[in-house]
């Protein structure tokens, strides 16, 4: 199972890089991007597409790392909260006759 997963990301790398090529083959004009306070120098459609989408990708996935790591430490947190409660539990619980 292992292999056909890198299998599959071996694929959709060389597809990502096909695009790519065909993106700057066929988008060759050059422009700059003006960002308000910042002017970039001048480069290929297809490589301002590639430089957004890596940077958008790169962002979306610090977001959701920052939000696992948040969720991930809330759980750790109320585990050891349902441990520490359950131990109180069985410490304080009284041993009740056994009725015949």
């Amino acid at each position: 199972m292992r292999w056909l997963k890198s299998l599959f990301l071996f694929l959709v790398l060389v597809a990502s890089v096909l695009i790519g090529i065909a993106l700057l083959l066929h988008n060759d004009q050059q422009i700059s991007v003006n960002l308000i306070w910042l002017q970039t120098p001048e480069a290929a459609v297809a490589v301002w597409l590639m430089v957004f989408f890596v940077a958008g990708l790169l962002i979306g996935v610090s977001v959701s790392v920052v939000a696992y790591l948040w969720i991930r430490g809330r759980t750790w947190g109320l585990r050891r909260k349902v441990k520490k409660l359950e131990s109180k539990v069985s410490d304080s619980t009284p041993v009740l006759p056994s009725q015949s």
